[in-house]
């Protein structure tokens, strides 16, 4: 028998628009990394 142990799990869907530009991606990526997000 497998026992779970609850946990509270969080997931935000955004949707956005970036510029068609080298980099810009990541950009984004690191903005949500310095907060505490991935």
């Amino acid at each position: 028998m497998v026992h779970l142990t609850p946990n509270p799990s969080y997931s935000l869907s955004l949707k956005i628009e970036i510029p068609n530009q080298a980099g810009t991606f990541a950009s984004v990526l690191n903005a949500i990394a310095d907060v505490g997000g991935i």
